[in-house]
C-alpha cells in the first residue's frame, strides 16, 4: 500500500498548509455503476437471445454472439464505440460480471463481422426495439386541436474522411462518409438504416417509411394519429402517394427546383390578390397562399400546397438574385427588394378550440408552418447519436458490420432516453436553472451525470453489491428500478 503526500498552500488568513494524502486502498472501486441498470432493460430482448444465432463450430474459448451483441450495446450506452475500448472495460468488474468474461479486441472485432452476416438481423433488431419501446412512455403532442404521435424521418451524413471503409463516398455535405436514414417516434429512436454516402435521400425512402409504419402498428398506434414530417429531400410523387396510401397525416417541405421562375410567375398575382402580413420593424411583408392545383397532379381531396412568399427590403443595396428585365413592371423598378418563397405539401386538418375545422386560409398556413418547424428537433437527435454517443465514426471497414452496429445503437439510444426521463422525475438538480421545466435532457448529460457514476464493488453472499456515494442524488433512479 503506497502513500503520496501533497501539501496545498492556502492564503495566510486561512492558516499555513493543508495536508492531503493519496492512499491506494484494497477495495474495488469502479466506474459505470449504471451498467446493471442498463442490462436490466436489455435482458430479454430478442437480439440478445442465443437461439437467434447460428453458432457453427465451437471451441473451448467460444464466446456466444449474443454476448458480443450485448457488450456492444453496453459500450454504446457509455459512448465507447472504438474496438480498443473493450480492453478498458475488461478491467471493470461490473462489465465482466455482466458479459461473463473478458473479451479481447481481436475476438470482439472478428465476432462482430460474423454476427453481421446473420440472415434477418434487421427484423430481430426491430422486434427488440418494439419490446423496449413498450416499456417507454412515448409522449404525444397537440397540434391545432388534435393529438399526434410525431414521426420524423431524415437523412444525416456520417462524415468518415481519409479512410478506406466500404460504402464511404461523397455525401451532399461535400465530404466523404455515409448517409444513413433515421426515423424517430417522438423523442425515441424507431429505426436506423445505414446507406452509402452518395445514395440519394429518396432512394429506398418509401421502403423505410413502410418499415416505420409497420413498427408503429405493432406498438398499437393508429395511423390517423401519426404525423409524419420530412424535408424537401423526399419531395417526390412516389413518396407522397405512399403517405396517402398508408392513410397517415404528413407535412412535407416542397423542393422548388427553379425559384427564380416560380417567383416570376407567382409574385405579380400574389401581390395583387393577397393581403400581406407586414412587419414594420424590419420592413418584411409575408404573403400566404394555398395553391388550388394539386401538386404533381395527384388526385386527393385533402392534399394542399402551401406557399409563403417573403418580400424584404435590402439595406445593403444588393441587386436581386435573378436577372431583372428593364420592361418588367414588378421587379424592374424595385431592385432594392429581395423575394423568397417556401412551399409545403400537406394533408392535415386544422381545428379550433371548438373542434371545428379551420376555414381561415392565413391561420391554416401559419399552423402548418409551425408544425413543420418542430421537425428541426430531430436534428438535435442526430447530434446526440453522432456526437454524444460517438457513433459518427463507425469502427469497421466492412459495410455490413457498420450497418449492424448503427442499427443496434437504437437500443442504447432509447435506454439512455428512458434513464434521462427518469432522472427528470427523480432528480431536481438536473432541471436547468434558466427554465422552470424541461421536457428532456441530452444524451451527453445522461452519460455524464448517470452513467459515469463510480461505485465500490463488494462481493457478499453470492452476489455483487454496488455501493453508491452517500450524496449521490441519482441513486433514486436505481432505487426505483430495483425496488429497494
Amino acid at each position: 500500500m503506497g502513500y503520496v503526500v501533497i501539501y496545498a498552500q492556502f492564503p495566510k488568513r486561512w492558516g499555513a498548509y493543508m495536508k492531503f494524502e493519496y492512499v491506494q486502498c484494497k477495495e474495488d472501486i469502479q466506474k459505470y455503476a449504471v451498467l446493471p441498470l442498463i442490462d436490466k432493460y436489455l435482458t430479454g430482448l430478442p437480439i440478445f437471445n442465443p437461439e437467434v444465432y447460428c453458432y457453427g463450430k465451437r471451441r473451448s474459448d467460444f464466446i456466444p454472439p449474443n454476448i458480443i451483441a450485448k457488450a456492444t450495446s453496453l459500450m454504446q450506452s457509455l459512448a465507447l464505440t472504438s474496438y480498443a475500448k473493450i480492453e478498458e472495460l475488461n478491467s471493470n468488474t461490473i462489465f465482466t460480471s455482466i458479459v461473463g468474461n473478458s473479451i479481447s479486441q481481436e475476438s470482439f472485432r472478428q465476432k462482430l463481422d460474423d454476427i453481421s452476416k446473420t440472415i434477418g438481423l434487421d427484423k430481430i433488431i426491430d422486434d427488440s426495439n418494439i419490446e423496449l419501446l413498450k416499456s417507454a412512455n412515448i409522449d404525444t403532442v397537440w397540434y391545432a386541436g388534435k393529438e399526434y404521435y410525431t414521426l420524423d424521418i431524415d437523412v444525416t451524413p456520417f462524415i468518415n474522411e481519409d479512410c478506406n471503409k466500404e460504402g464511404v463516398s461523397y455525401t451532399y455535405k461535400r465530404k466523404d462518409g455515409y448517409a444513413p436514414i433515421m426515423g424517430y417516434l417522438g423523442e425515441y429512436g424507431l429505426a436506423y438504416d445505414l446507406r452509402p454516402g452518395s445514395q440519394h435521400s429518396e432512394k429506398g425512402a418509401v421502403e423505410f417509411l413502410n418499415r416505420c409504419i409497420s413498427l408503429t402498428d405493432r406498438l398499437g398506434i393508429q395511423r390517423s394519429n401519426i404525423l409524419l414530417r420530412v424535408d424537401s429531400g423526399h419531395d417526390a410523387t412516389k413518396f407522397i402517394n405512399a403517405c396517402l396510401n398508408l392513410n397517415i397525416n404528413f407535412i412535407l417541405k416542397k423542393n422548388i427546383r427553379n425559384k427564380n421562375v416560380f417567383l416570376r410567375e407567382w409574385m405579380p398575382y400574389v401581390k395583387r390578390n393577397i393581403r400581406p402580413e407586414i412587419n414594420e420593424d424590419n420592413g418584411v411583408k409575408i404573403y400566404r397562399y394555398i395553391d388550388e392545383n394539386k401538386p404533381y397532379g395527384i388526385k386527393s381531396e385533402n392534399l394542399k400546397q402551401l406557399n409563403v412568399f417573403i418580400e424584404e427590403i435590402s439595406n445593403d443595396n444588393k441587386q436581386l438574385r435573378f436577372p431583372v428585365l428593364p420592361t418588367d413592371d414588378l421587379f424592374g423598378r424595385e431592385p432594392w427588394i429581395n423575394y423568397s418563397v417556401e412551399s409545403y405539401i400537406t394533408n392535415i386538418k386544422i381545428f379550433d378550440n371548438e373542434f371545428k375545422e379551420c376555414t381561415d386560409q392565413n391561420k391554416y398556413i401559419i399552423e402548418c408552418v409551425n408544425i413543420y418547424r418542430d421537425h428541426a428537433t430531430c436534428e438535435q437527435f442526430h447530434s446526440e447519436e453522432k456526437t454524444d454517443m460517438n457513433m459518427e465514426l463507425l469502427p469497421s471497414k466492412y459495410f455490413k458490420t457498420n450497418a449492424f452496429i448503427l442499427q443496434l445503437s437504437v437500443l442504447a439510444f432509447n435506454v439512455l432516453r428512458i434513464l434521462g426521463n427518469l432522472a427528470l422525475i427523480n432528480d431536481s438538480s438536473i432541471q436547468h436553472h434558466k427554465y422552470p421545466i424541461i421536457s428532456r435532457i441530452r444524451i451527453k448529460t445522461v452519460i455524464e451525470k448517470i452513467c459515469n457514476i463510480p461505485c465500490k464493488v463488494a462481493k457478499h453472499a453470492r452476489k455483487i453489491v454496488l455501493k453508491i456515494g452517500k450524496y449521490c442524488k441519482v441513486f433514486k433512479i436505481y432505487k426505483k428500478n430495483y425496488n429497494l
